[in-house]
């Protein structure tokens, strides 16, 4: 008589394997695993026995539930089976949940074949809960989910619900990582305890030129904290929105020290941060003129920002006071003096020497002749402004490494007049020739002299009728002003 004993153990758990993936695809697997599509243990399921044998009867003790477990069978009274076929309506009848102790089967002969006899013990009555390890939700947020089971006999299929239930309360707010493994007693008491998936380490990699403090001030999860796949997410958006980097992806590993913890890896990839544009050009009235634009942002890998537009020549860049240039400086830093201020305070300064066209007063062209000097003005009138400009900015309600509103002052101290000009700054012909104002000037030639003076003449009366009388800006020509902007932009 063949005569084997198959044993059944109990294990359910909620276990967190991680492999290096990112962030979403962390969360699918953490969120896929199944503690209890388990197989009975000390069963060889690479065991094929082809030996059959004949079923002439099938009896279940231990348990009221005989018929539950008879539907859940496959073989039946007459069937031939192997071992293998019993082994799978063993699964079955564990795979009810009602039972939490071993399954054991026997055959012996009865008739022309053999009775298979199943002993199975049911699961305790639930007694008891208690939740263990939960910081981020109350005990009683988690233990309501197991009342309406408290009474009744223990189903692993029924508390599979319940411990999903649980699972989704934490996944649903962004924590992936959670460990959930139920102690049941067989007193009917059960523990349910909880790990929720701490931060061992979070590393940073791929920073060439970007120091390491520049990225980790942008980040909101830290090492001892329970780990967000949510707040991580935030936290590469925010990475990405500094401009700094071509691409961020973020990758989790199972910790080293402990499997229930986790490491965050951030792989940064670093992208141009800085233009230079430089420009040179030539004409006859300005001469030799140019242009140097230079913009970085991320500065020595600080974080901050750098921009200079600088414009040089003679002619139209000297029109008012005989400065040679026109240009703009800018500096800001995003975390200005973070260890003395608050984190995310803005702080900016610009230098500038602009000019801009005049809107409220026009004037007419200058043309005149003295024999065969001649000259012609068609410059517009525009405005010079001269000032300093500093700005402050910071986070307001909230945390201010999150908060998306910003409230930002602006100090501005300038000084802005008209372009009025002289007639160095006209087109002068002799004859068909065009001729500079100081080759004129040098003139030894008296009638050359003569000419030039009464030009010279002529254009002040032209200044003094055309601009210098008409002047909107004030009487002196000029004013200087000082500004106060408050403002409050949403980040979104």
């Amino acid at each position: 008589m063949l005569n084997r004993k198959l044993t059944i153990l109990l294990f359910i758990g909620l276990a967190i394997n991680l492999k290096p993936i990112s962030v979403s695809a962390a969360s699918q697997q953490l969120n896929n695993f199944d503690p209890f599509n388990k197989k009975p243990q000390n069963v060889d399921t690479k065991i094929n026995i082809k030996t059959t044998i004949k079923i002439t009867d099938i009896e279940i003790r231990g348990t009221e539930r005989k018929e539950e477990i008879r539907l859940a069978m496959s073989i039946k009274i007459g069937d031939t089976v192997t071992e293998d076929k019993i082994r799978e309506n063993i699964q079955s009848i564990y795979n009810l949940g009602y039972f939490n102790e071993n399954i054991d089967y026997a055959q012996e002969a009865y008739k022309d074949g053999y009775k298979l006899i199943f002993n199975v013990i049911d699961n305790p009555k639930l007694n008891s809960v208690i939740i263990s390890g939960n910081t981020l939700f109350k005990e009683n947020e988690i233990k309501h989910i197991f009342d309406s089971e408290i009474g009744k006999v223990i189903n692993y299929n029924d508390l599979k619900e319940d411990i999903t239930k649980i699972r989704d309360k934490y996944t649903s707010n962004g924590y992936q990582g959670i460990y959930i493994v139920p102690n049941i007693g067989i007193d009917g008491n059960m523990t349910i305890i909880i790990t929720e998936g701490m931060i061992e380490e979070i590393k940073i990699l791929g920073n060439k030129d970007t120091k390491e403090n520049v990225i980790r001030r942008e980040l909101s999860q830290k090492s001892g904290q329970i780990y967000n796949a949510r707040l991580i997410e935030e936290d590469r958006r925010r990475l990405m929105n500094t401009n700094y980097f071509e691409k961020v992806d973020v990758k989790v590993e199972q910790g080293k020290t402990d499997p229930t913890k986790i490491v965050i890896i951030f792989i940064i990839k670093e992208q141009l941060t800085g233009t230079f544009l430089p420009g040179i050009a030539y004409s006859v009235q300005n001469g030799l003129t140019g242009n140097v634009e230079l913009n970085k942002n991320n500065l020595f890998g600080n974080g901050q920002n750098l921009g200079l537009n600088l414009s040089f020549g003679g002619g139209w860049f000297a029109a008012t006071s005989g400065l040679n240039f026109l240009g703009r400086v800018d500096w800001s830093d995003p975390w200005f003096l973070p260890e003395i201020l608050s984190a995310r305070t803005g702080f900016g300064v610009s230098l500038y020497r602009q000019r801009e066209s005049n809107l409220f007063q026009t004037i007419n062209p200058f043309n005149a002749q003295v024999n065969d000097l001649s000259s012609n003005y068609i410059y517009p009138l525009n405005n010079d402004r001269t000032g300093l400009g500093i700005s402050f900015s910071r986070a307001i309600f909230g945390d201010p490494l999150t908060s998306p509103l910003r409230a930002s002052i602006s100090l501005k101290a300038e000084s802005l007049a008209p372009t009025i000009p002289s007639l160095q700054d006209t087109q002068l012909k002799q004859g068909n020739d065009i001729k500079s104002y100081n080759d004129l000037n040098k003139s030894t030639d008296p009638k050359v002299k003569s000419n030039l003076a009464s030009l010279n003449q002529q254009f002040n009366d032209y200044t003094d009728i055309n601009i210098k009388k008409g002047l909107t800006l004030s009487q002196r020509g000029y004013d200087n002003r000082f500004d106060i902007g408050l403002s409050i932009n949403y980040d979104t």
